[in-house]
């Protein structure tokens, strides 16, 4: 789970409630193009794992991506990979 909040510490109020759309990176007050940057390609693979049920093929085939680029792009953002059926 990746949390972006503008100040160190998260409070139960910043929470969005279970099941709540969170907002767009795009809302967020960004320092630099690169953070606004990593923020909306975090968000974009994280929906694209979601639409693929953690399937990290599938997900570079909707992006049309190298599986290999996939995995690149997740580590450099800090993304984990899904863990695999029945583990």
């Amino acid at each position: 789970i990746v949390i972006m909040h503008a100040r160190d510490t998260v409070l139960p109020d910043d929470l969005p409630m279970f099941g709540a759309e969170a907002p767009p990176a795009a809302s967020y007050n960004f320092d630099s193009y690169r953070e606004a940057a990593d923020a909306y390609e975090r968000e974009y693979i994280q929906r694209k794992l979601a639409e693929a049920e953690g399937n990290i093929s599938r997900t570079a085939e909707l992006m049309n991506i190298d599986r290999s680029h996939l995995y690149r792009r997740m580590k450099a953002l800090g993304l984990q990979r899904p863990p695999e059926n029945g583990t």
